[in-house]
């Protein structure tokens, strides 16, 4: 079923580019002044909607070999994101967005998620609106690198940033409408975000796509100071939440405060690149004390010729009472980890990265792995 629909989809893209070519527009009857007097042509054919629209299909991929240097580990190939990638353009500001990733679990089967599905109405670089699902603006990275392996340097996502169902703390998708533009008083640029959604649901893993389950909503603001001549940004967020009770039998908790604070600095200068973010997250309720989990990563590259080497360090820490929302992490744990890869651009739309990992968990010790990645676009 999962495969007839992404045919569906594609049959629906071709049919689109093989559309005669668009006869509305602002030029077009619809929209001319004449149109609208007693004068118009009541001839004249109604231009049709859909001859306006563009849709734009894009596809990502990534195959991958890992070998964890332990005795109980056995070298493995797998597959990563399947992701494809729908854009659309219309008339009078207005954009469209869809995107779906097709990935493995760690059952060995696949999965089909909805990564984004969004409209935008942009009225100038200073305001644009989006509505639907679509990346929190928290930070540079969740939304500057997607589910796409292509995308990024590395060849995963770092820990604090991760998605939940691979052990992420942060509500890295949210459901509902953002608010966001830049102003350029002079050579600086103040850019912002307001995000107001359903928020987080019973369990870490879950989106409220449908309806939220309380009458509160999650709201966040990033802001970000950039010199372009520079190449410098700086910019901090800060989300408040109001997490719903889970009455699962086994599993009940009850319903939590929560306070995420993220701070980030980007450094772009000629082929070089430095990240670093970090966050704060917070959440407690009247009868329940405070738990309180840190997460960090600093990751800097460096383009030569087709080569990009890149360096990473992660801290991910828990302290205060443990958590009774996020299980990925136990308090008094930590885990710092370290990689070092090389990105290979063999071809405009194909990279091979080569990356060594280095995790030592405070409970499981050293771990040691190294992994091969060819991503692709098409």
């Amino acid at each position: 079923m999962r495969a007839l629909f992404v045919v569906a989809l594609l049959t629906a893209r071709l049919a689109l580019a093989q559309a005669p070519p668009a006869t509305g527009g602002a030029d077009s009857p619809l929209f001319s002044d004449t149109a609208r007097g007693p004068s118009a042509d009541a001839t004249a054919a109604p231009a049709d909607p859909l001859s306006e629209l563009t849709l734009d299909l894009g596809a990502f991929g990534d195959v991958n070999g890992a070998l964890e240097l332990s005795p109980t580990t056995r070298p493995s190939f797998g597959l990563g994101i399947f992701d494809l990638f729908f854009t659309s353009q219309a008339p009078h500001g207005f954009s469209f967005l869809g995107e779906l990733a097709i990935e493995a679990n760690p059952e060995n089967g696949v999965e089909l998620d909805l990564e984004r599905l969004q409209a935008t109405w942009r009225l100038d670089e200073r305001l644009s609106i989006s509505l639907g699902r679509m990346q929190q603006s928290l930070g540079y990275y969740n939304t500057a690198y997607h589910a796409a392996a292509f995308l990024m340097t590395a060849c995963d996502r770092p820990l604090i940033v991760a998605f939940a169902d691979q052990g992420g703390v942060l509500p890295v998708h949210m459901v509902g409408v953002e608010v966001a533009g830049e102003v350029r008083p002079g050579p600086l640029t103040v850019g912002y975000a307001l995000d107001l959604a359903n928020g987080r649901g019973a369990d870490v893993e879950e989106v409220l796509n449908t309806f939220d389950t309380n009458g509160a909503k999650s709201a966040n603001l990033l802001v970000y100071l950039a010199l372009e001549s520079l190449g410098l940004r700086v910019g901090g967020n800060a989300l408040f939440d109001f997490i719903p009770a889970d009455t699962v039998v086994g599993a009940e908790r009850p319903a939590l405060n929560e306070q995420i604070f993220g701070g980030h600095l980007l450094f772009e200068r000629r082929q070089f690149t430095l990240l670093g973010e970090g966050y704060l997250v917070r959440q407690w309720t009247q009868d329940v004390p405070q738990s309180t989990i840190v997460g960090a990563f600093v990751e800097t590259s460096l383009q030569l010729g087709l080569a990009r080497p890149f360096l990473r360090g992660e801290l991910l820490t828990a302290s205060g009472a443990q958590s009774l929302f996020i299980d990925s992490i136990a308090t008094g744990e930590s885990t710092l980890r370290g990689l070092a890869g090389v990105r290979l651009d063999l071809a405009r739309r194909t990279a091979l990265k080569l990356q060594l990992d280095a995790r030592h968990h405070t409970v499981a010790g050293l771990t040691l792995s190294a992994r091969v990645q060819l991503a692709f676009a098409f």
